[in-house]
This record gives C-alpha cells, sequence and structure tokens, in this order.
C-alpha cells in the first residue's frame, strides 16, 4: 500500500507544480489548515493548481487531493500518506511495557470542501487507511532494542479542517 500511495503522489506531484510562476494569475492557491485530517494531521499546508492539491503536515503527513470544481465548492478525492515516532511512549500495549511506537499508515478518502470568497473553507470527509504500528522495548540498563511488536490494521476516520486559502 506504501509504495502505491508514493508511487501516485510522486506520478501526480509534476503536474502540479510543473509550472513555475506563482502569483494570482499563475492559477496557484496556498491553504493553510487545522484539524483532525489524515490528509495534513493537526495542521497543514497545501499547494493547490487547477484540479490537484499537494499537501503537508504536522505530524509527517503528505497527501495528493483532486478537486472536482477547484475554485468553488467541492467534492474531493486523495491519498495520503503519515508517519510518526513517538520516542517517549511508555506505556503498556497488550500487557507488554514498550518504550517507543512507530505508526505508518497509507490510504484513500473523499470528502467536500465549503470554499467561501473570503477564502476561508471547511472540509469534511471519510477516509479508510491501512495502518502499521511497531512498539519497541528496550532493555533497562543498555538501553539497546530489546523486543518489537508489530501491528497491522485498518481504520476509518474523519477528515475535518477549517482553512484559510489565499
Amino acid at each position: 500500500m506504501k509504495k502505491v500511495i508514493l508511487f501516485w503522489l510522486a506520478s501526480f506531484s509534476g503536474a502540479v507544480l510543473a509550472d513555475g510562476s506563482v502569483g494570482s494569475d499563475s492559477g496557484y492557491h496556498f491553504n493553510v489548515a487545522m484539524g483532525a485530517s489524515p490528509y495534513t494531521g493537526i495542521l497543514g499546508f497545501e499547494v493547490q493548481r487547477a484540479n490537484w492539491g499537494l499537501g503537508v503536515g504536522a505530524p509527517g503527513s503528505i497527501s495528493m487531493k483532486y478537486f472536482k470544481t477547484p475554485d468553488a465548492d467541492s467534492l474531493y478525492a486523495g491519498v495520503f500518506w503519515n508517519d510518526s515516532n513517538n520516542k517517549e511512549f511508555n506505556d503498556y500495549k497488550d500487557g507488554i511495557y514498550f518504550h517507543e511506537r512507530h505508526r505508518q499508515a497509507g490510504g484513500v478518502g473523499l470528502g467536500y470542501r465549503w470554499l467561501w470568497s473570503s477564502g476561508l473553507n471547511c472540509s469534511t470527509g471519510l477516509a479508510t487507511s491501512k495502518v502499521k504500528e511497531m512498539y519497541t522495548q528496550h532493555h533497562p540498563y543498555t538501553g539497546q532494542a530489546d523486543g518489537v511488536m508489530t501491528k497491522n490494521s485498518y481504520f476509518a476516520s474523519l477528515d475535518l479542517q477549517l482553512g484559510y486559502r489565499f
């Protein structure tokens, strides 16, 4: 799944960013957004040209969206990849104490964006992703990895964002 999503992102990112000009007449639009989104995480930034949008966000998100109507309220479809590492996890998982968690998720989704003439926008949607979580246990004296548990699952999530497009 990771290879398919990364290939799709790489294939279409050239179409989004092919023209070097930037400005109000170039067809490029920028969107800063916050919320809970598999596409751009908690806080994100998106570059849109024509129907295509390429986004990045924190924590560790990259995405590509296709908007049916680029400059108005619109349906959209997209793919995304998230990668996060929590080195201070320090919690129990399935009765075992782990010190670190690495989480990767890739998926697809559909949604709707409302875009006002002021630049404010709101989007909501549904997404599904394949999630791989790796939990690491460290030896208490040496600090070296002692054991790793890997879990694979599928996850459905909501895309809820407020943004400003300029």
